[in-house]
Protein backbone atom coordinates (compact mmCIF):
# COMPACT_ATOMS: atom_id res chain seq x y z
CA UNK A 1 0.00 0.00 0.00
CA UNK A 2 1.10 3.62 -0.61
CA UNK A 3 1.45 6.18 2.34
CA UNK A 4 2.21 9.77 2.24
CA UNK A 5 3.75 11.44 5.30
CA UNK A 6 2.76 15.03 5.96
CA UNK A 7 4.17 17.25 8.54
CA UNK A 8 4.62 21.16 9.18
CA UNK A 9 2.39 24.20 9.57
CA UNK A 10 -1.10 24.78 7.57
CA UNK A 11 0.26 26.10 4.48
CA UNK A 12 2.78 23.45 4.10
CA UNK A 13 0.05 20.82 4.89
CA UNK A 14 -2.22 21.68 2.54
CA UNK A 15 0.32 21.86 -0.58
CA UNK A 16 1.39 18.32 0.77
CA UNK A 17 -2.10 17.24 0.75
CA UNK A 18 -2.34 18.40 -2.87
CA UNK A 19 1.09 16.55 -4.06
CA UNK A 20 -0.30 13.58 -2.47
CA UNK A 21 -3.11 12.88 -4.08
CA UNK A 22 -1.66 14.24 -6.96
CA UNK A 23 0.12 10.47 -6.41
CA UNK A 24 -3.25 9.07 -5.45
CA UNK A 25 -2.77 9.07 -1.62
CA UNK A 26 -5.15 10.59 0.36
CA UNK A 27 -7.84 9.59 3.40
CA UNK A 28 -6.21 7.38 5.73
CA UNK A 29 -3.32 6.81 3.76
CA UNK A 30 -1.91 10.26 5.26
CA UNK A 31 -0.14 10.13 7.76
CA UNK A 32 0.85 12.85 10.60
CA UNK A 33 3.33 12.56 13.54
CA UNK A 34 6.76 11.39 13.88
CA UNK A 35 8.31 9.33 11.46
CA UNK A 36 9.73 6.73 14.19
CA UNK A 37 6.02 7.12 15.41
CA UNK A 38 4.37 5.77 12.08
CA UNK A 39 6.70 2.70 11.67
CA UNK A 40 3.66 0.70 13.96
CA UNK A 41 1.15 1.54 10.93
CA UNK A 42 3.49 0.29 8.33
CA UNK A 43 3.98 -3.32 6.88
CA UNK A 44 6.28 -4.97 4.62
CA UNK A 45 6.41 -4.14 0.94
CA UNK A 46 4.84 -1.11 1.18
CA UNK A 47 5.88 2.40 0.11
CA UNK A 48 6.08 5.69 2.15
CA UNK A 49 6.15 8.86 0.02
CA UNK A 50 7.76 12.17 1.11
CA UNK A 51 7.56 15.16 -0.35
CA UNK A 52 11.13 16.26 0.34
CA UNK A 53 14.31 14.78 2.04
CA UNK A 54 13.89 17.26 4.73
CA UNK A 55 10.44 15.76 5.59
CA UNK A 56 12.34 12.88 7.20
CA UNK A 57 14.81 14.65 9.34
CA UNK A 58 17.04 17.72 8.78
CA UNK A 59 19.92 15.73 10.02
CA UNK A 60 22.10 13.08 8.13
CA UNK A 61 22.26 10.56 11.07
CA UNK A 62 18.63 10.72 11.46
CA UNK A 63 17.70 10.50 8.30
CA UNK A 64 20.10 7.03 8.21
CA UNK A 65 18.72 5.94 11.00
CA UNK A 66 15.33 6.28 9.64
CA UNK A 67 15.88 5.11 6.21
CA UNK A 68 17.18 1.70 8.12
CA UNK A 69 14.30 1.55 10.16
CA UNK A 70 12.29 1.42 7.20
CA UNK A 71 14.66 -0.63 4.99
CA UNK A 72 14.67 -3.52 7.95
CA UNK A 73 10.57 -3.71 7.46
CA UNK A 74 11.44 -4.29 4.04
CA UNK A 75 8.93 -0.69 2.96
CA UNK A 76 10.70 1.34 0.24
CA UNK A 77 10.94 5.13 0.31
CA UNK A 78 9.91 7.64 -2.31
CA UNK A 79 10.78 11.33 -2.28
CA UNK A 80 8.69 13.59 -4.63
CA UNK A 81 11.07 16.35 -4.27
CA UNK A 82 13.45 15.78 -6.08
CA UNK A 83 12.42 12.35 -7.42
CA UNK A 84 13.86 9.67 -5.49
CA UNK A 85 13.00 6.58 -5.13
CA UNK A 86 14.70 4.55 -2.02
CA UNK A 87 14.16 0.99 -2.40
CA UNK A 88 16.21 -1.50 -0.46
CA UNK A 89 16.99 -3.60 -3.07
CA UNK A 90 17.46 -0.69 -5.99
CA UNK A 91 21.05 0.09 -6.82
CA UNK A 92 19.86 3.81 -5.95
CA UNK A 93 19.14 2.73 -2.59
CA UNK A 94 22.15 0.53 -1.61
CA UNK A 95 24.31 3.66 -3.03
CA UNK A 96 22.87 6.13 -0.83
CA UNK A 97 23.07 4.09 2.42
CA UNK A 98 26.82 3.38 1.10
CA UNK A 99 27.10 7.35 0.82
CA UNK A 100 25.53 7.76 4.14
CA UNK A 101 27.54 5.06 5.69
CA UNK A 102 30.76 6.66 4.51
CA UNK A 103 29.55 10.15 5.44
CA UNK A 104 29.56 8.97 9.12
CA UNK A 105 32.69 7.52 8.62
CA UNK A 106 34.25 10.60 7.09
CA UNK A 107 32.91 12.75 9.75
CA UNK A 108 34.56 10.12 12.51
CA UNK A 109 37.69 10.35 10.88
CA UNK A 110 37.63 14.46 10.85
CA UNK A 111 37.16 14.09 14.12
CA UNK A 112 39.82 11.77 15.52
CA UNK A 113 42.11 13.50 13.11
CA UNK A 114 41.31 17.12 14.76
CA UNK A 115 41.53 15.47 17.87
CA UNK A 116 45.01 14.10 17.32
CA UNK A 117 46.17 16.66 16.03
CA UNK A 118 45.41 18.87 18.94
CA UNK A 119 47.21 16.94 21.26
CA UNK A 120 50.03 17.15 19.22
CA UNK A 121 50.26 21.11 19.12
CA UNK A 122 48.50 21.62 22.06
CA UNK A 123 49.83 20.59 25.46
CA UNK A 124 46.76 21.65 27.52
CA UNK A 125 44.90 19.17 25.38
CA UNK A 126 42.53 17.14 26.68
CA UNK A 127 39.63 14.55 26.60
CA UNK A 128 37.23 13.67 29.15
CA UNK A 129 36.33 15.44 32.44
CA UNK A 130 39.08 18.23 33.96
CA UNK A 131 41.74 16.80 36.48
CA UNK A 132 40.61 17.54 39.78
CA UNK A 133 42.06 20.73 41.44
CA UNK A 134 44.18 20.89 44.61
CA UNK A 135 42.03 23.37 46.73
CA UNK A 136 45.20 23.60 49.03
CA UNK A 137 46.97 24.79 46.04
CA UNK A 138 44.32 27.22 44.60
CA UNK A 139 43.85 28.78 48.10
CA UNK A 140 48.01 29.07 48.33
CA UNK A 141 48.22 30.74 44.86
CA UNK A 142 45.40 33.41 45.66
CA UNK A 143 47.19 34.46 48.78
CA UNK A 144 49.50 36.19 46.37
CA UNK A 145 47.34 36.85 42.90
CA UNK A 146 44.58 38.16 41.99
CA UNK A 147 41.00 36.33 41.72
CA UNK A 148 40.99 36.75 37.97
CA UNK A 149 44.34 35.04 37.80
CA UNK A 150 44.20 32.40 39.99
CA UNK A 151 40.81 31.37 37.73
CA UNK A 152 43.33 31.90 34.61
CA UNK A 153 46.30 29.67 36.04
CA UNK A 154 44.09 26.53 37.03
CA UNK A 155 41.75 26.84 34.03
CA UNK A 156 38.71 27.17 36.38
CA UNK A 157 36.22 29.71 37.22
CA UNK A 158 35.85 32.90 39.51
CA UNK A 159 33.03 30.95 41.18
CA UNK A 160 34.92 28.06 41.66
CA UNK A 161 37.97 30.00 43.14
CA UNK A 162 35.65 31.72 45.63
CA UNK A 163 33.77 28.56 46.59
CA UNK A 164 36.96 27.10 47.09
CA UNK A 165 38.59 30.01 49.48
CA UNK A 166 35.05 30.10 51.18
CA UNK A 167 35.23 26.64 52.39
CA UNK A 168 38.49 26.41 53.20
CA UNK A 169 37.84 29.64 55.88
CA UNK A 170 35.09 27.44 57.03
CA UNK A 171 37.18 24.50 57.34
Amino acid sequence: MKYGYISGDTAQVKQQKSVMRSYGINGDALIFGAVGQVLDKLEPNDVIYFSSLTDISSKIREINEIVEQLWEKEIDIQIISPEIRLSRTSEAGSLLKELMIISRSETRERLTAARQNKKLTDPNFHTGPSPKRDVGQVVQYRKSHTTIDTARHFEISISTVKRYLRNAKNN
